[in-house]
């Protein structure tokens, strides 16, 4: 869904980021070449093995300035 989502909407992934609370999450923004981002709330909170260059954030709004600063 997020290459036909490029695709469709023109979209660079490189400079793209998916922000998500679960395992799959992060590693299917990562296999499509966008920066992920785990949000610790819901789901995201028992995610503990993921690797350390994963950006974690407490909430929705936390990964929203971390977007915002880069």
């Amino acid at each position: 869904m997020i290459l036909q989502a490029a695709a469709d909407f023109s979209l660079n992934l490189g400079k793209s980021f998916l922000v998500g609370d679960k395992r799959s999450d992060i590693e299917a923004g990562a296999a499509a070449g966008c920066t992920p981002i785990l949000v610790e709330t819901g789901y995201g909170a028992g995610v503990n093995d993921l690797s350390a260059e994963v950006p974690r954030v407490a909430t929705l709004a936390a990964a929203v300035d971390l977007i915002l600063k880069s």
